[in-house]
């Protein structure tokens, strides 16, 4: 674990004990860290906007990153008290303050203290209640308000809420984006046309690697709800409603993966929970009671499954470099035949091929006519995996053009 070289100078070190671990299995020999070691884990910590880097105490360091399991869960983050020689999990090390150790490594030290005016920065968000990465609103720990479930909402901000569910195993973030209205200025200021009508809601599903707090942002008359996908549920990888190993998944192999049902009821419950944190609003022209789907990638699928779930609840649905299981599109294009849909793909995309989303598009047209059921598709040549910005914002007018 890390690697088995030693820095020589600029420590105390006791050498007649290998370090320890707590919460990390005993039966693997673990090296002290390397400042390369806490150099690269700093880095994919930060990239990956990891919780609880601040709430380190001093002398514990983030150290490494257990990317192929070996130490236990895929992915995990393990720090380094360079006190007493111990292995952390993250969560333990949150709380390791008092060991009591002798040793002190001042390279190792220095190393960390490099990252220590970007860790600043972030230490100023939170004293403001905002969150570490990127500065919106942080509700997580704030009570619920009076009027519903979640916290009170604020108008013109981004801002982040927790919801529990016990068949996930642990807590669900979600980003709630809600437009600007000038009725909360008071004085009689005059309605634009946007609140004038019913606030409208779009439920975006975001694609593998993809942080949930960069979603779209929300537009006059739409405010966006974002969810952040688990890795796990149940012991289980997770992809939206899909689970199973995760090499079929990239595979493609959707006959080995299986419906997530607790996902499925979980974001049931965030769009619930959401809409009333809302509608406490008092937004002017009220909220409309249905919602438009949109998911990109691995979303594009969990836009498509959640639609076929509860379908009377969505105004319209855009899928953006995704993909379906063949075997249950029929049963898909039944349930949705009434919904507007929009399929943007490039024909040359390696991550999810063009044919599947191609054939589902085909199937599609084939349904007899329904009135309602506006079908667009944007096809391009090229390899790209997912929208650029500039079309993601194509993707916002269609979605605001169909709900009207």
């Amino acid at each position: 674990f890390g690697s088995s070289s030693r820095e020589g100078t600029g420590c105390t070190v006791r050498n007649s004990a290998a370090p320890r671990r707590v919460g990390v299995p005993s039966a693997h020999v673990m090296a002290p860290p390397t400042r390369d070691d806490i150099y690269r884990t700093m880095e994919s910590a930060l990239a990956r906007s990891l919780e609880g880097i601040l709430r380190l105490p001093e002398g514990v360091l983030l150290a490494n990153r257990d990317t192929r399991g070996r130490w236990g869960e895929a992915g995990a983050y393990y720090a380094y008290c360079i006190r007493c020689g111990t292995w952390l999990t993250l969560d333990v090390a949150q709380s390791h303050e008092a060991c009591g150790g002798s040793w002190w490594d001042d390279r190792l030290h220095k190393a960390a203290a490099t990252w220590a005016p970007q860790l600043e920065k972030m230490a100023a968000h939170v004293r403001q209640g905002e969150d570490p990465y990127f500065g919106l609103l942080d509700l997580r720990a704030a009570p619920p308000s009076e009027r519903c479930s979640l916290p009170a909402l604020s108008l013109g901000r981004r801002q982040l809420v927790r919801m529990s569910f016990p068949r996930l195993g642990e807590p669900l973030d979600v980003c709630i984006d809600v437009p600007e209205s000038t009725a909360a200025a008071g004085g009689g200021a005059t309605l634009s046309d946007a609140e004038r009508q019913p606030l409208r809601i779009l439920l975006y599903f975001h694609g593998h690697g993809e942080d949930y707090r960069l979603g779209p942002k929300s537009v006059p008359g739409l405010a966006v709800v974002s969810a952040n996908c688990p890795r796990s549920v149940g012991g289980k990888r997770c992809f939206w409603f899909q689970e199973g190993a995760g090499g079929a998944w990239e595979r493609h192999e959707h006959a080995k993966l299986r419906k997530c049902d607790a996902m499925l009821e979980a974001m049931a419950a965030v769009l619930d929970a959401s809409t009333a944190a809302l509608v406490a609003l008092d937004w002017p022209g009220g909220i409309d009671a249905q919602v438009c789907i949109m998911g990109v990638s691995m979303g594009g699928h969990a836009a498509l499954e959640f639609a076929r779930s509860a379908p009377g609840r969505v105004r319209c649905l855009a899928v953006a470099a995704g993909y379906y299981q063949e075997p249950e599109m029929e049963e898909l294009l039944k349930s949705i035949a009434s919904i507007p849909l929009l399929l943007a793909h490039r024909t040359g995309d390696r991550c999810c091929p063009f044919g599947n989303i191609q054939r589902l598009h085909r199937l599609r047209l084939a349904l007899p006519a329904t009135p309602a059921a506006v079908t667009d598709s944007w096809f391009e040549e090229g390899i790209r995996h997912g929208p650029t910005d500039e079309e993601l914002q194509d993707v916002i007018r269609w979605v605001l053009a169909q709900s009207r």
